[in-house]
């Protein structure tokens, strides 16, 4: 088996990834040893997930059950991919060098349609001499700490709140980059300001979140022409869609309501177009709803701030406005109005 490369400093895994992921691995050896091995799983020591390294899958990834265990992984064949530090030219190992990932399920629903030719991050536990991947295979945006007294489930979304450390001449101050999970998110979390948890997490526990990328995701469908989405004040279990927001809908299930869809969390869309709901008056907060294009409303209300380039002027019922989201203050914003 190749050399497997060291974490880079701060790169951590969960406890409890670990310790479900790793029940997974040690089971898959003893089968495919065939023996009675006598050391069994609570004797796994679980610091050994020290190393980690890029693959590239040979095949597409299959469920998998021991006689015995009930409980169902997923694993593929891959290979090991090199990356010279110099040069940033990559390497891929010969085909008889094939190396077997396990897959965790929990918190996946990709880790049993993982296509050949995708790409991987898995870590290695010397102790059940297994590769193990992520439950996503990638790394996390931000480090979360549960704090709020109860477990988060894998999925759960949650807005970040403020530094775990704050304390300059803390040693930790400036390796440390996890954040204090604030469960629900409230409406400051909004535009990024949140994170989709990858893991189960403890109260007292951290994990990795996500806020980037492409992910598959429930969002609560409010209108068939929505293509955006993003967090609700007080939801922390779903996306919202909207026409505006954070993510662009890539695909999703037909209809309304709750749905399975794929997001990609790297295109934002920060303005849209709507129609006012009764008099904005100026210099206070009121009501606009959105609209697909000039002839469909959406239903869906937005509070918006009318303070700026309308000369000071109210805003009548029903009247076209374009709304723009302004991050340093955290608030939609009447960009432009109907004369």
């Amino acid at each position: 088996m190749p050399e497997p490369e060291i974490l880079k400093r701060g790169q951590r895994i969960s406890a409890a990834h670990y310790e479900g992921v790793t029940r997974m691995a040690y089971r898959d050896v003893i089968s495919s040893a065939g023996s009675d091995r006598s050391d069994n799983y609570t004797n796994i020591d679980k610091t050994q997930v020290l190393t980690s390294a890029l693959f590239k899958l040979d095949e597409r990834s299959s469920i998998k059950t021991l006689e015995g265990n009930p409980e169902p992984y997923a694993s593929a064949m891959a290979k090991r991919i090199t990356i010279n530090p110099v040069t940033q030219v990559a390497t891929e190992a010969e085909s008889d060098a094939l190396i077997r990932i396990v897959f965790p399920l929990k918190g996946s629903r990709r880790a049993a349609s993982r296509q050949k030719g995708e790409i991987v991050v898995a870590h290695y536990a010397p102790k059940c001499a297994a590769w193990i991947a992520d439950a996503e295979s990638r790394k996390p945006d931000v480090w979360i700490e549960n704090g709020t007294g109860s477990t988060l489930t894998a999925g759960k979304i949650v807005g970040i709140g403020s530094p775990k450390i704050t304390t300059i001449g803390d040693a930790a101050f400036q390796s440390d980059t996890t954040f204090m999970a604030v469960s629900p998110p409230t409406a400051t979390h909004r535009m990024g300001g949140w994170a989709m948890l990858l893991d189960d997490c403890p109260n007292g526990e951290i994990v990795g979140g996500v806020n980037s990328g492409i992910v598959i995701a429930q969002v609560n469908i409010r209108h068939a022409s929505n293509t955006f989405v993003d967090v609700k004040a007080s939801d922390g279990d779903k996306f919202n869609s909207s026409e505006w927001g954070w993510g662009k809908i890539l695909w999703k299930e037909s209809g309304t309501g709750l749905k399975w869809a794929r997001v990609d969390f790297n295109r934002h869309e920060t303005e849209f177009i709507g129609k006012s709901v009764g008099t904005l008056v100026h210099g206070t907060t009121g009501t606009v709803e959105q609209y697909y294009d000039p002839a469909t409303a959406v239903g869906i209300n937005e509070d918006v701030l009318h303070d700026w380039m309308t000369g000071g002027v109210d805003i009548p019922d029903d009247k076209e406005v374009q709304v723009r989201w302004f991050s340093n203050k955290g608030v939609l914003r009447i960009v432009n109005a109907e004369c």
